[in-house]
């Protein structure tokens, strides 16, 4: 199967002037005041840990969102994936999440290079942990970020698709709220279940701006819809969104210049995902 991910690399503004060129691999994170920020659903890994390892450590991000990593599971021989993940690329973590129906957990995850403090569980009450939050250094500053596995509509049920809509409208109120009280630079990512002009993308997007374009994520065979995002706010700017394919894998691409044009639109095939109101493995999205 091949799953989703987002590539993003942003700027301080001070140095929004510094471009990147085009690349069929992922730029160097080396330029000062640049850092690189990947959200992956990454679906319990069922394609094997090594490969999204290795994935990652090519990606060669500062800063990494996961969602779907699990824990004490039978899929997982009872493993903390996350854990595994973050040692093979020499990096801290933090990872939270909410219990399968019989045993082990479903959760989401910060990786970074750099000491992780402030850790927050997200939990809006809507009977699931929906997100994980922490503050880590990117680039000399300090940064919030956010991985999110917001509630999705996983049932072709009108009863169900209004209690899970409003299931993420209150988690990303919820999240808008904490943003508002921590203040400064934020960085929120992961599979929101929800696009443009949906409530709780639009929550959320009322806090961090989001770009003008993203390529869909949703469904894999054609996809129509946007649902996984990285938004910002604060003294940085997105200034390049990177797609390319390897292997079985793909990612979208889109690069904005220093004057705020529009990305050329990608137009190319992206992983569905599985997203749980009450994690099981093969349900929804």
């Amino acid at each position: 199967m091949i799953h989703r991910a987002c590539v993003y690399v942003v700027s301080f503004a001070t140095l929004a002037g510094l471009g990147c060129a085009p690349s069929s691999k992922p730029s160097s994170t080396a330029s000062p005041g640049r850092f690189r920020v990947v959200t992956w659903n990454v679906h319990g890994c069922e394609n094997g840990l090594d490969g999204v390892v290795a994935e990652l450590r090519r990606l060669d991000a500062n800063v990494i969102c996961l969602q779907e990593v699990e824990i004490g599971t039978r899929h997982t021989d009872g493993a903390d994936q996350a854990a595994l993940i973050a040692r093979g690329l020499g990096m801290s973590v933090y990872a939270a999440g909410s219990p399968f129906a019989n045993a082990g957990e479903q959760r989401m995850a910060i990786l970074t290079r750099q000491a992780i403090a402030e850790r927050q569980t997200l939990d809006a009450g809507t009977g699931r942990i929906y997100g994980v939050m922490a503050q880590v250094a990117c680039g000399g500053r300090a940064v919030r970020v956010a991985s999110l596995h917001l509630t999705s509509t996983h049932r072709v049920d009108a009863q169900h698709a209004l209690k899970t809509t409003q299931a993420r409208w209150v988690e990303a109120n919820d999240l808008v709220r904490r943003l508002r009280q921590a203040s400064g630079d934020a960085i929120v990512a992961g599979d929101f279940n929800a696009g443009p002009g949906m409530p709780a993308h639009d929550a959320i997007s009322r806090e961090l701006p989001a770009p003008a374009e993203v390529p869909p994520t949703f469904p894999s065979d054609r996809p129509t819809m946007a649902i996984d995002h990285v938004l910002s706010k604060g003294g940085m700017r997105l200034t390049r969104y990177e797609a390319f394919r390897q292997r079985r894998r793909t990612i979208d691409q889109w690069s904005r210049n220093s004057h705020g044009g529009r990305p050329p639109r990608v137009r190319a095939p992206r992983p569905d995902g599985r997203m749980l109101v009450q994690p099981r493995r093969g349900d929804g999205m």
